[in-house]
């Protein structure tokens, strides 16, 4: 109550600064979006609106100019989509996509196949708290010593409670049943943007030769991944909870069919 009166008392000063911090964290969501209304047209009448916040989007969605902050001194200045990446990818508290080189690496060799790297990135960066907003890229590239039928690629996108959300083969869309020759190897496949929820994911990479056995240890290669809400998914009403475990931005059509 105190915050919602302090910023009451604050937006309707009319004052040439606005200077608000963490003010959608509290409320509920009327509340929520009659902040972000009235930053919304101070800044459409010119006046300056500083604005704290760890909400992704609502940053991208208000702001020209973003400022990120680490122990306390200026980290990077620029525009808000670059202050947004900026931030992602230096999040302190992430550190699983940085070792998924030493979990290749550490893999039991297989007189058949071979990881040689895994790499997790958006914009070419390696991070592991990322913006749905932005297509996430997924490379694996691997070694074949023999020629083997129906070898095959993939990883698993599940939930914190490891449901599988979906699972992608790099040769899920061929004719028939490939065989690979030996050989070095790269497969590529994007996860599209406003695709996935402002929440924690695991990504688990696998390999196998279809029918017969596992080409790695049989819980995969997990790494968490965190995603931030700061692409088209619900945008407009910034404050509500995100209920689903994916979060497609569908193309909707509305028309009026008819009037009182």
């Amino acid at each position: 109550m105190y915050v919602r009166l302090a910023f009451a008392v604050a937006a309707n000063l009319d004052p040439e600064i606005l200077f608000v911090d963490e003010v959608l964290a509290v409320g509920d969501i009327a509340f929520q979006k009659k902040c972000l209304g009235k930053m919304g047209s101070a800044r459409g009448e010119g006046r300056t609106v500083i604005f704290v916040s760890h909400n992704m989007q609502a940053v991208k969605q208000l702001c020209d100019i973003g400022i990120v902050l680490s122990a306390g001194e200026m980290s990077f200045c620029g525009s808000a989509e670059d202050a947004v990446a900026n931030y992602l990818k230096s999040d302190p508290d992430a550190d699983s996509i940085a070792s998924l080189a030493e979990a290749v690496e550490m893999l039991p060799s297989d007189p058949v196949f071979r990881f040689d790297e895994i790499a997790v990135t958006q914009d070419g960066e390696r991070i592991d708290q990322v913006d749905n907003g932005k297509p996430l890229e997924i490379s694996m590239s691997y070694r074949v010593f023999e020629r083997t039928r129906g070898l095959r690629v993939y990883f698993d996108c599940c939930d914190v409670d490891q449901t599988l959300l979906f699972r992608s083969f790099h040769d899920e869309d061929c004719d028939a049943i490939p065989t690979v020759d030996p050989g070095v190897y790269q497969s590529r496949v994007t996860i599209p943007a406003n695709l996935l929820g402002p929440t924690t994911y695991r990504l688990i990479f696998r390999a196998t030769i279809y029918n017969q056995r596992s080409l790695v240890p049989p819980g995969g290669i997990p790494v968490v991944l965190k995603v931030e809400q700061a692409g088209r998914y619900n945008r407009t009403y910034l404050g509500d909870t995100f209920r689903g475990k994916i979060a497609p931005c569908l193309d909707w059509k509305t028309e009026q069919i008819d009037a009182p």
